[in-house]
C-alpha cells in the first residue's frame, strides 16, 4: 500500500463537517509556506489536504512544484464539488494529480448534507465524481484517475453504510475507505455495521478498508484494517490486549477514543482473539523489505 506525505493547504472549505481535522488551523497558508512544506516533505508520494485544497487558486502550481521536487504520485483529498469545472479538473491531471480521495458522507442528500453541514453538497459531490469518471483520455493518452471514496463514520450515517457502498458502485471506485470520525460511537456496534459494508463492497469486487477500529473487533476482516499495515497510526494497548493473539500486529485503540469514552468502557468493548488465520501474513507485512545486494 502506498504511503503519502501530507501537505496542508488550508482549512477553507465549502462544507462545515464538525469532525474536520483542519478545523482551527490556518485558513490559507501562503503559497511560500505550502511550497516550503512540499520541499520539506521531499517525498515520492504527496497528499494535498485541508479543508478543500481545490479552493486554492495556486493548486496547480503547487502540484507542478511537487513534481519538480521529485514527487511521482500526487493525491488530493477533496469533496469533489469543484471537479465539475472541466478546466480545473483537466489542469490538475495534467499537473500530475492522478489520485483523488473524495469524501462522501452518506448515500442520500439528507444524510450527506446533514453530516457535512451544507445543503446541496451531495448533488455537487456526486456531479464531481461523475465528472472525474468521465476522464478516460487526455492528449491522446488513455488514462483512468484513481478514485478512493472516503466515508467518515458518524452516528448520522452509521446504519446506512451498506447503502453508501451501493450508491458508489456506479462510479466504479478503486477503493472505499471508512474512517471512524465520531469518537462517541461504541466500537462493537460500529464494527457490526462496518462488516456489512465491507461484505457489500467485496461482493462487488471493490477493495474496502477501515481506520479507527482495532483488529480484535474487526476479526475476520483483519486485512482490511488500515492499522494493521506498516506506517499506520498507532494507539494504546489496554488490559484485554495482553492475552490477544493479534497483540503484536495490532496498533491498539486510538488514544482519542479512549480519552473520549473512558478506559474501562473501551476495555469492555474489546474482543481478544485466541488465534487468527491472518496472523502470520500480518507479521510478514511488518518485516522490513530485504534489499538485494
Amino acid at each position: 500500500m502506498l504511503h503519502f506525505k501530507r501537505v496542508f493547504t488550508g482549512s477553507g472549505c465549502q462544507n462545515a463537517c464538525p469532525f474536520c481535522q483542519a478545523a482551527g488551523r490556518e485558513a490559507e497558508p501562503s503559497q511560500a509556506a505550502v511550497e516550503a512544506a512540499i520541499r520539506e516533505a521531499c517525498a515520492e508520494n504527496i497528499l494535498f489536504w485541508g479543508g478543500e485544497p481545490l479552493l486554492r487558486p495556486d493548486i496547480n502550481e503547487l502540484a507542478c512544484l511537487a513534481v519538480r521536487r521529485g514527487a511521482k504520485r500526487l493525491k488530493v483529498r477533496t469533496n469533489a464539488r469543484k471537479l465539475v469545472e472541466a478546466d480545473l479538473l483537466n489542469s490538475l491531471i495534467e499537473a500530475g494529480v492522478w489520485f483523488f480521495e473524495v469524501k462522501v458522507c452518506g448515500p442520500t442528500p439528507e444524510i450527506h448534507d446533514a453530516v457535512c453541514g451544507r445543503r446541496g453538497a451531495f448533488e455537487e459531490t456526486m456531479a464531481g465524481i461523475a465528472a472525474l469518471r468521465q476522464v478516460t483520455e487526455m492528449r491522446g493518452i488513455k488514462l483512468t484517475p484513481y478514485l478512493e471514496c472516503v466515508v467518515p463514520v458518524v452516528k448520522e450515517n452509521l446504519s446506512s453504510l451498506e447503502q453508501a457502498v451501493q450508491s458508489l458502485l456506479a462510479f466504479e471506485p478503486d477503493r472505499i475507505h471508512f474512517e471512524l470520525s465520531d469518537l462517541d460511537l461504541p466500537l462493537t456496534r460500529t464494527a457490526a455495521y462496518l462488516r456489512g459494508a465491507l461484505e457489500t463492497a467485496l461482493f462487488n469486487k471493490v477493495w474496502a478498508t477501515t481506520l479507527g477500529l482495532p483488529l480484535c473487533v474487526m476479526a475476520g476482516f483483519e486485512p482490511h484494517v488500515r492499522e494493521a499495515l506498516p506506517g499506520a497510526p498507532t494507539g494504546r494497548k489496554l488490559k484485554p490486549c495482553k492475552g490477544c493473539a493479534l497483540r503484536d500486529v495490532c496498533a491498539g485503540v486510538d488514544a482519542a477514543v479512549i480519552n473520549r469514552q473512558g478506559e474501562r468502557q473501551v476495555e469492555g468493548q474489546l474482543a481478544p482473539q485466541g488465534t487468527s488465520r491472518y496472523l502470520e501474513s500480518l507479521k510478514l507485512l511488518r518485516q522490513p523489505l530485504k534489499v538485494a545486494p
